[in-house]
């Protein structure tokens, strides 16, 4: 799988989201059309609500609190999470002392 493209489980209180989120690296040579297009000087994400089709670059721009708190963690973390994860919206703001455990089978 492309390294610059990942799915993540969001979760937060009574909250299931998937998302898809795809790395924009405008120093990579390869990536001039991202520059073009007005990504510089340094990383982005664009994140994508698999069921309602929204995305985002801006992780201000979102109208909610779930979203808006997945993405700035998975922009933050991107190179430490894998691909599938969970993101778990509560334990990363501290209002659940354990992690919820994934819905994946």
């Amino acid at each position: 799988m492309n390294e610059g493209v990942k799915y993540f489980e969001v979760r937060d209180a009574m909250t299931f989201i998937p998302v898809i989120a795809v790395l924009i690296d405008p120093s990579k040579e390869e990536n001039w059309l991202t520059r073009r297009a007005g990504f510089r000087d340094k990383d982005y994400v664009l994140l994508t609500n698999l069921q309602n089709m929204k995305t985002q670059y801006d992780i201000y721009t979102w109208d909610n609190r779930t979203m808006r708190v997945a993405h700035d963690h998975i922009l933050r973390s991107w190179h430490k999470l894998k691909d599938g994860e969970l993101i778990d919206v509560e334990f990363i703001l501290g209002e659940t002392s354990s992690p919820k455990e994934s819905e994946r089978r």
